[in-house]
């Protein structure tokens, strides 16, 4: 079996950003374990090492610093999404979806990171791209790392992603995966530098 990965990329100025998607059913039977804590600093070398060597859509950017405010808006999209079963942006508008602004919504990725405490501005630039990394035989057994590795090897082979993850503007990202049923959910968020 091959591995199939489908991603979502949004780079928003701060200021506007919306989102339409639909509610979907919770499935209890996920295992809602995020591991951004353990996992952290893995992920932070991964994605640094890949802005150190440049790709096809930039030259060597510098490394990104680790913000648990942006990990925080992570972990709750990637258990979101694996919790309530789909793939969006947007928040499901279920009970995970802590972030939104009332009970009838969906929260957006500025919804999360506002709601987690980052400090935002107007015209403050940030992004967001999230990937489901489906397992295969070629992954099975394999650590959460190289299924971390897929995810950072699509973002770079793509564009649009490519030039999130490169964007020499991010100063600071948060990272978090839940493993749901036979898949990976990642989430990566990206903003910069807070200012005094």
């Amino acid at each position: 079996m091959k591995i199939i990965i489908f991603t979502l990329i949004v780079i928003s100025i701060f200021s506007s950003c919306t989102s339409n998607n639909s509610v979907v059913s919770v499935d209890s039977s996920i295992n809602r374990d995020s591991n951004f804590i353990a996992d952290k600093q893995m992920m932070l070398n991964i994605i640094n090492k890949a802005r150190g060597e440049g790709a096809k859509c930039s030259q060597p950017v510098a490394p990104l610093n680790w913000n648990n405010y942006l990990a925080s808006a992570a972990v709750n999209h990637s258990s979101d999404m694996a919790i309530s079963t789909f793939f969006s942006h947007g928040g499901s508008g279920n009970v995970v979806d802590v972030a939104k602004s009332n009970l009838n919504s969906k929260s957006t990725f500025i919804d999360r990171i506002k709601y987690f405490g980052y400090p935002t501005r107007p015209s403050m630039l940030v992004g967001e791209n999230i990937t489901v990394v489906y397992s295969s035989e070629r992954l099975k057994n394999k650590k959460s790392e190289d299924y971390f590795k897929e995810a950072i090897k699509h973002w770079l082979d793509d564009p649009v992603h490519c030039n999130v993850l490169m964007n020499s503007r991010f100063s600071n990202v948060g990272i978090a995966y839940t493993k749901g049923k036979e898949k990976y959910y990642f989430t990566a968020v990206f903003a910069e530098k807070i200012k005094p």
